[in-house]
């Protein structure tokens, strides 16, 4: 690890830097799918228990883009946690079992003093309300499509975090909007009183 003073970019051009982010495997690999001709498409096609257009052949992970509850269309999720959730769905399934249940989406990270946790799938939200204290490095944004929670993104707020995951999970109608943008909202509370006795 030694210190960055220049970034060389791909036409040669040389551009000073004091940092380097560098994102890497975001593309999934399905030339073997492809080449097995079943459906692909920013990933191998699969339905709700994970079969590809040969029902014969199932795909998990990382190159399943595959339906959820959770999101419009297909997705495909880049985690660990969903891995796992596919190799127990497709177990289920092939051991003649109903597939568990779609699991809530959720990723985390932790980079030096900040947790962020992400639970829900924000793509394509259009509004957001923000609860906790930016400036102290402890909140969440609430992210809504229309006037549905879809997801929460938060930095050291862990309540918020397990809070969606719950909401999420339940089914429960989450905070409309407007009432999430008000001062003081309390995400945690409001899930509390929002699931069923």
């Amino acid at each position: 690890a030694g210190r960055c003073r220049v970034a060389e970019l791909d036409g040669g051009e040389r551009v000073p830097a004091d940092l380097v982010v560098a994102g890497i495997g975001v593309l999934p690999n399905c030339s073997l799918a492809a080449a097995a001709g079943l459906a692909v498409g920013d990933g191998v096609l699969v339905d709700d228990r994970l079969r590809t257009s040969d029902r014969a052949v199932y795909a998990v992970g990382d190159c399943a883009r595959f339906p959820s509850p959770y999101a419009p269309g297909r997705l495909r999720l880049e985690s660990v946690r969903n891995a796992v959730e596919h190799a127990r769905r497709v177990a289920a399934v092939l051991c003649g079992d109903a597939p568990p249940p779609a699991a809530v989406p959720w990723f985390w990270s932790e980079q030096y003093a900040l947790r962020l946790q992400i639970a829900g799938i924000t793509q394509g939200h259009n509004r957001t309300a923000v609860a906790g204290d930016p400036a102290a490095g402890r909140f969440s944004v609430l992210c809504f499509r229309g006037e549905r929670l879809v997801g929460t993104e938060s930095v050291n707020r862990p309540a918020d975090h397990m809070a969606t995951r719950r909401l999420l999970e339940s089914g429960a109608p989450g905070p409309a909007p407007a009432d999430a943008e008000r001062p003081g909202f309390d995400l945690k509370a409001f899930t509390r009183s929002a699931q069923p006795v």
